[in-house]
């Protein structure tokens, strides 16, 4: 059981050592990335707030067409 800290506390340090000592990074990040990403943002705002505002109003005019309905049914009996 004490082993198990050490070992823990071992591959923790080999995971934070590369980031302890970072070396130049020969990589390449596409400028036009940020707006790929503005455009996920927006899409899924718009389509979050399309759903909140869509399903609350279609909810309400079903429930006005069964009013309605049940209404209509009584005064044709009547």
């Amino acid at each position: 059981m004490s082993r198990s800290p050490s070992i823990l506390l071992l591959a923790l340090a080999v995971v934070a050592a590369p980031l302890l000592f970072p070396d130049n990074a020969h990589a390449y990040v596409d400028p036009g990335i940020v707006g790929v990403l503005f455009q996920y943002a927006y899409v899924a705002v718009f389509g979050l707030l399309t759903l909140l505002f869509v399903r609350p109003v279609r909810m309400v005019k079903n429930a006005f067409k069964r009013l309605k309905m049940r209404l209509g049914g009584r005064e044709e009996r009547g």
